[in-house]
C-alpha cells in the first residue's frame, strides 16, 4: 500500500509541472533572449516574458545568430540565468550589456 501511495504522488507532482524545466524568453526590439536552465519555475518566467511583450518558447535560447551573452548568476532555485544579445549587435555591444557579470561565449 506504502508503494501505490508513494507512486501516485510521485505522478501526482510530476504532473503538476513540479519538475524542472528550462525555458526561454526573446525580446525582438532588444536583440536580447533569457533563458532560465533546469527551473521550477518554467511557467511563471513564460507568463512573466509574455506580459512584458516577450516571445517565450521551451528550452535555452536559439543559437543562431548569437554574439554573445552574460551569465547572471542563479534564481532562487539554484537555476542559472542567461542574457544572450544577437546581431546586429556585436560581442563588443554584448560585452558591455554585461557590465560586471562574466561574458558567456556564443
Amino acid at each position: 500500500m506504502t508503494r501505490l501511495l508513494v507512486s501516485f504522488f510521485a505522478l501526482t507532482f510530476s504532473s503538476c509541472g513540479v519538475l524542472a524545466g528550462s525555458a526561454h524568453c526573446t525580446f525582438a526590439n532588444h536583440n536580447r533572449c533569457q533563458e532560465r536552465l533546469n527551473t521550477l519555475d518554467a511557467v511563471a518566467f513564460k507568463a512573466t516574458c509574455k506580459a512584458a511583450q516577450g516571445v517565450d518558447g521551451d528550452g535555452a535560447c536559439p543559437d543562431a545568430d548569437k554574439v554573445g551573452g552574460c551569465d547572471l548568476g542563479k534564481q532562487g532555485d539554484g537555476s542559472p540565468v542567461h542574457d544572450w544579445y544577437y546581431a546586429p549587435k556585436t560581442r563588443a555591444d554584448a560585452m558591455s550589456e554585461c557590465g560586471s557579470d562574466p561574458f558567456l561565449e556564443p
